[in-house]
C-alpha cells in the first residue's frame, strides 16, 4: 500500500480519475507519481490510495493536521491567515483507513482516488472548522497563495473522482461538515 496524493495532478483539468495521466507542477507530486510508476511496473499487488488533505482527531507524528492548527491558533486568539485560490478535498483518515482496509479484504490492486467529497477552499474550510468547534471566524482572514511566497507551485485545484472506490468497496467518504463532527466528538 501507498499513499500517493493529489498533487500527482496540475488542476488543469475539472475532475479526475484514476486512468488520467499525471500531471505534476511540483516535486512532491512528481516524487509520488515516479512512486506510482515503480509499483506499476513490478510484478506485485498493490494499492496506491491518492488522497488530499488529509486531517483527522490527532497525529503520532507530531505533525498538526491542518484542523489542529487552526483550532489551536484561535484557541489562542491568534489571527490566522488562510489560502482562498486553493482548492483540494480534505479527507478524513478514517475514511482513508477504511477504504484500504476494504481494498484489501476484496483483494484489490490498483490505483484508488480516496478523498472527501467536497471540493473547498482551505479558507472555506477554516470556515466550517469555526463553526463546528466554535471558534471566533473574524479570526482567520483570507490571503493568496501569491502572498505566501511558498517554495514549491501548488496546483490550484484538483477534484479526484471516487467513483472507482464507491463501486467496488461501497464506501463514500464523508463531506468535511460531517467529518468535523466525528473528531469533535472524540
Amino acid at each position: 500500500m501507498f499513499i500517493s496524493s493529489d498533487y500527482v495532478f496540475s488542476g488543469k483539468k475539472r475532475l479526475y480519475t484514476e486512468n488520467d495521466r499525471p500531471d505534476p507542477v511540483n516535486y512532491l507530486g512528481k516524487s509520488k507519481w515516479a512512486l506510482e510508476s515503480i509499483l506499476k511496473i513490478l510484478d506485485i499487488d498493490y494499492i496506491v490510495a491518492r488522497t488530499s488533505g488529509l486531517y483527522g482527531k490527532g497525529s503520532s507524528t507530531g505533525k498538526k493536521s491542518f484542523v489542529q492548527f487552526i483550532v489551536e491558533n484561535l484557541r489562542k486568539g491568534i489571527k490566522t491567515d488562510v489560502i482562498s485560490d486553493q482548492y483540494s478535498s480534505p479527507t478524513l483518515v478514517d475514511d482513508v483507513a477504511n477504504s484500504l482496509f476494504a481494498l484489501s479484504e476484496l483483494n484489490q490492486s490498483g490505483i484508488f482516488h480516496i478523498v472527501g467529497k467536497d471540493c473547498l477552499t482551505k479558507y472555506d474550510f477554516a470556515r466550517y472548522i469555526c463553526k463546528e468547534f466554535e471558534l471566533d471566524s473574524s479570526l482567520i482572514s483570507p490571503c493568496s497563495t501569491a502572498s505566501l511566497s511558498q517554495a514549491a507551485k501548488r496546483p490550484e485545484k484538483v477534484r479526484m473522482s471516487t467513483r472507482k472506490l464507491k463501486k467496488i468497496t461501497l464506501n463514500t467518504p464523508v463531506g468535511v461538515k460531517e467529518g468535523l463532527q466525528i473528531i469533535n466528538r472524540r
